[in-house]
């Protein structure tokens, strides 16, 4: 919950970027941990882990993705929303239904998380355009900008 006042104000000063790759790699490191060492106290330090991961997910690259996407933002974000929220309804038929291992979320965590920082990797993400203007990198703000004007088909008399 603390997170949620500080780690968007920090993405807005240092890059919304970082704190996405940041985001990936702690959920990575977190379910990981808590698959390699089963332990009460693994478990509780990979759950904070998470709780940071959930704040960079939700405040900070969703948001941007937005920023990213523009008129199909709304389609492409309810489509995540949506992909995020089926662990909460598919974990019990999971577990009442297929397997009592509950290791099987911790492998779908490990798989939804390579997949996100493959995909991030592969494809060109921008930094946010507060950020590169705030810190004066107006030739990265235009090049991300022209980037995302082509991704979203805007005419030069659109513009």
């Amino acid at each position: 919950m603390i997170g949620s006042l500080i780690f968007p104000v920090l993405a807005d000063k240092y890059g919304r970027r970082k704190f996405t790759y940041l985001g990936i790699y702690l959920s990575l490191i977190a379910y990981l941990l808590m698959l390699i060492f089963p332990s009460i106290p693994t478990a509780y330090f990979g759950i904070f882990l998470l709780g940071i991961t959930f704040n960079n997910k939700n405040f900070i690259s969703y948001t941007h993705l937005v920023e990213l996407m523009g008129k199909r933002a709304s389609l492409v974000t309810g489509i995540l929303f949506c992909f995020d929220s089926c662990v909460f309804i598919f974990s019990p038929i999971i577990v009442l239904y297929l397997t009592k291992n509950t290791n099987v979320y911790l492998y779908m965590g490990i798989f939804m998380s390579v997949l996100a920082g493959i995909l991030v990797h592969c494809f060109y993400f921008p930094e946010s355009m507060k950020f590169n203007l705030s810190k004066k990198k107006y030739d990265a703000a235009l090049h991300d900008l022209s980037f995302i004007l082509r991704m979203n088909r805007v005419s030069e008399g659109q513009q």
